[in-house]
């Protein structure tokens, strides 16, 4: 098989995805570490986001959402030094937000 059409299936582990994902965060989180924020702060800030990514029923049916919908959530936890992504979580379009807390963090962005 060619490898274009290899990427195009979608028949490529995930995880080549996420591990140089870290790789290109732990490059860039240092280039940034000491821009100022305008305030003086002795830890990180973070920002959490979340959005609803609106998907295709007839292509992700196990995501759905409303009777004619799909839909994902996506949780980012951002570094504001640069506003780096340092967590993403992506859950089902249903569940609200609120059920995403500090917990579901790794323990190396943890904040308490």
């Amino acid at each position: 098989m060619k490898a274009s059409y290899i990427a195009y299936r979608g028949l490529r582990d995930w995880r080549i995805y996420a591990d140089f994902a870290q790789v290109l965060i732990g490059i860039a989180r240092p280039l940034y570490a000491d821009d100022p924020l305008g305030v003086e702060l002795d830890q990180n800030l973070y920002a959490l986001d979340s959005t609803t990514i609106d998907l295709c029923l007839s292509l992700f049916p196990w995501a759905r959402f409303r009777r004619h919908k799909a839909a994902v959530k996506m949780h980012t936890l951002l570094d504001l030094h640069g506003s780096i992504p340092t967590f993403t979580a992506l859950q089902k379009g249903k569940r609200t937000t609120s059920i995403f807390s500090t917990s579901s963090l790794p323990r190396r962005v943890r904040t308490t």
